[in-house]
C-alpha cells in the first residue's frame, strides 16, 4: 500500500486524522447500525474480496492503541469510544 493510495482514499472519502480525546461511553447501537448499513456497504463495494481481511483473531498489539484515528472531516472530534479500544494495528 503506497502513501499516494492512502492520500487518494482519504480525499475520496473526505477523511482526515483526528486526535482521540474524551470519554463518551458506548456508541449507540442505532448509530453503528446506520453506519454499517450506509457507509460500510459503500466502502466494501469499492474493495475486492481479496483486499478484505478479518483481523479479529490476530491479537497483534491489541492494547497498543494510537491516539489519532481517521474520521470524517465533517466531525468535530474523534471521541474515545469503547468500541475503538480493542482495535488492531498493522
Amino acid at each position: 500500500m503506497t502513501r499516494a493510495w492512502i492520500d487518494r482514499f482519504r480525499l475520496r472519502h473526505e477523511t482526515g486524522m483526528k486526535t482521540v480525546s474524551g470519554k463518551s461511553g458506548s456508541a449507540p447501537v442505532e448509530v453503528t447500525s446506520v453506519w454499517q448499513r450506509n457507509e460500510l456497504s459503500i466502502l466494501l463495494q469499492e474493495c475486492s474480496a481479496e483486499n478484505i481481511f478479518n483481523a479479529d483473531e490476530s491479537g497483534l498489539f491489541y492494547k497498543c492503541l494510537p491516539n489519532r484515528t481517521l474520521a470524517k472531516k465533517k466531525e468535530k472530534s474523534a471521541l474515545d469510544k469503547k468500541f475503538q479500544r480493542t482495535a488492531s494495528q498493522f
